[in-house]
C-alpha cells in the first residue's frame, strides 16, 4: 500500500513505512535529517469508495498501464458523512480480478493491454461516482 493511501485512509503513517520521508532519507541519501516521526492527518477520515466494490483488495488493481508500470494512480476521496456512494462507474472487465503482485501465469487479468489504446484512449481509466446524500 502507497505511503500516501496509508495516510489518508488510516489517518498516520508511521516512520517504518518505505516511503515514510524518514525511511526514504535514510535509504537513499546521507543527508543530516530531523526525523519527523510518524505523520498523521490531524483526525481527517476519508476512505476510497471503490475499495468496497472489489473485496478482497484494497481497491481496483489499475487505473493505468504502460509497458512498464501498472498500477492504481487515481482515486475518488469521501469522508465518512453525508454523502455516501449510490453507484459506481464500472471498470473493465477483469480489472477487478486482478491483483498487483499476479503475473501471466495467473490468469488474474493479466491480459488488459497498456493505455492508451484504439479500445481505450486515454492513460487512465475513468472511475465515477453517483452519491447520495444521507439526512
Amino acid at each position: 500500500m502507497s505511503a500516501v493511501y496509508a495516510l489518508l485512509t488510516q489517518g498516520t503513517l508511521s516512520p517504518e513505512h518505505q516511503e515514510h520521508p524518514d525511511s526514504l532519507v535514510s535509504k537513499f541519501s546521507n543527508l543530516e535529517w530531523d526525523k519527523t516521526g510518524p505523520l498523521d492527518t490531524s483526525g481527517l477520515a476519508l476512505y476510497d469508495p471503490y475499495a468496497t466494490v472489489y473485496p478482497g483488495l484494497p481497491s481496483p488493481a489499475l487505473t493505468t498501464k504502460t509497458d512498464v508500470f501498472s498500477g492504481h494512480i487515481d482515486h475518488i476521496w469521501l469522508n465518512q458523512g453525508l454523502l455516501l456512494p449510490n453507484a459506481y462507474l464500472s471498470l473493465p472487465h477483469g480489472i477487478d480480478k486482478m491483483h498487483p503482485l499476479a503475473g501471466p501465469s495467473s490468469g488474474a487479468g493479466w491480459g488488459f493491454s497498456p493505455i492508451p489504446s484504439a479500445e481505450w484512449p486515454s492513460d487512465h481509466l475513468a472511475m465515477g461516482l453517483e452519491l447520495c446524500v444521507d439526512v
